[in-house]
């Protein structure tokens, strides 16, 4: 049963869709990830700004204190530490406040750093300690300071080493998807080409044989698409063509009026049979038959009658062969018939019937079928090679021994001798 018909630009468009989709997919999902991993990439420059930024820039203020500090104590300058004192005292109060510390190690340098350089203020506000342990409260404020650093540092490492692992993994994913979204891209592309190829393929084979002569050729007609359309057309054109083939077939070898073999198609199964009898050995005979006084009918019943008469001996000579021999009319009112594998006596026993049948047959008249007229038959008789050698002598011979029939007082069947004038003779 064919398939709901769906058109070809349907199944175009659709088809074409669905091999778009996993690729438009794979483009969403890479956008998707590539944001991500942007994310990633901002938060971790984020950090750094606020974690490694302001870190640096309190150590380089330490810096600057120490020197003023050796200025200072060399009485070279003066004010200076004092001034920078408060924005130290800010800068570690903004980093503890604000930066987003991650890891408590972290946080406890920056808190140990900032209660060092307090102790450093201290003592040098009231001049009380000695400069050794104001420098070394100062270093230890900056070696906290570093390790705060180096955490935040080593943070950021693990950050990016995760961020590259989650580069690798999103890779290998729109990897994966890529090839996911091409599989089915070609997957889909080959469903739809064999769906649309197939039909197209078989009816190129179809109208391939039928070119070749193969008019009983078809194409199966498996959609209701315009395919299946044009599978049906060319079915219907190939039906009414083979049937024409087989009516002009029909004519060129079938008598119209009488059904039998026409005189061409004759002449082939004759010859035919003789190429036969000449390679294999064998025998068979041809009877000519002729209706008697055919032309009185005609001219005295008129020619319907006349062509019911052909008919009506046409059927009988049907009814009467066998299903190997062959019946033919090859003129007006002459008729011909091919026996087979059918030696003289036979076929004259054969004819013998068709003689006597006619003999004591009669025809109703076709305007007054109360009316009845009587006619007969004349039989010439040949067998091959009995009384031929090839096909013409063998039809010649049948001929004359009709002829003779015909002179001798009609109704009779004459056997064609091989070498001679006088022909067997019987009569009813």
């Amino acid at each position: 049963m064919p398939k709901p018909r769906f058109s070809l630009k349907t199944r175009f468009v659709f088809g074409l869709g669905l091999m778009l989709l996993p690729l438009l997919v794979v483009i969403g999902v890479s956008f998707s990830a590539m944001d991500h991993l942007s994310g990633i990439l901002d938060s971790l420059a984020k950090e750094s700004v606020a974690e490694i930024g302001p870190v640096s820039e309190l150590q380089e203020r330490l810096h600057q204190v120490e020197d003023a500090m050796r200025q200072e104590r060399s009485h070279r300058g003066g004010g200076t530490v004092a001034s920078l004192a408060p924005l130290i005292d800010r800068a570690y109060a903004e980093i503890i406040s604000s930066s987003p510390f991650s890891q408590p190690e972290e946080k406890n340098a920056v808190l140990g750093s900032r209660h060092a350089w307090r102790q450093v203020v201290n003592l040098w506000n009231q001049g009380t300690g000695g400069l050794v342990e104001i420098d070394k409260q100062l270093h230890l404020a900056e070696q906290l300071l570093g390790q705060a650093r180096n955490v935040a540092l080593s943070e950021i490492n693990l950050l990016h080493t995760q961020q590259r692992n989650s580069r690798w993994a999103a890779d290998i994913f729109l990897g994966a998807v890529l090839l996911l979204g091409v599989g089915l891209s070609v997957l889909i592309g080959v469903v739809f080409s064999r769906a649309v190829l197939g039909p197209v393929r078989e009816l190129e084979a179809g109208v391939r044989q039928f070119g070749d002569g193969e008019l009983s050729a078809r194409v199966a007609e498996l959609s209701q698409d315009e395919l299946g359309d044009l599978a049906r057309t060319f079915n219907q054109m190939a039906r009414k063509l083979e049937q024409n083939h087989q009516e002009l077939a029909s004519l060129s070898t079938v008598d119209f009026l009488t059904g039998l073999h026409n005189v061409r198609e004759f002449y082939r199964l004759f010859y035919d049979e003789t190429r036969r009898v000449d390679r294999y050995g064998h025998c068979f005979s041809l009877l000519l038959i002729d209706i008697d006084r055919f032309k009185e009918i005609n001219d005295t019943f008129g020619h319907q009658l006349g062509d019911y008469v052909l008919q009506e001996v046409a059927r009988k000579l049907g009814e009467l062969i066998r299903a190997s021999d062959h019946a033919a009319r090859i003129g007006g009112d002459e008729f011909a018939v091919l026996l087979p594998e059918t030696d003289v006596d036979d076929a004259r026993d054969f004819g013998e019937r068709i003689r006597g049948y006619f003999s004591g047959h009669a025809i109703a008249q076709v305007d007054h079928p109360d009316e009845e007229i009587r006619i007969s038959v004349s039989i010439g008789l040949a067998s091959y090679p009995e009384t031929a050698r090839n096909a013409n002598e063998l039809f010649a011979a049948a001929d004359a021994a009709l002829y003779r029939a015909k002179q001798g007082g009609r109704n009779l069947l004459c056997q064609a001798g091989l070498n001679s004038d006088p022909d067997s003779r019987s009569e009813g």
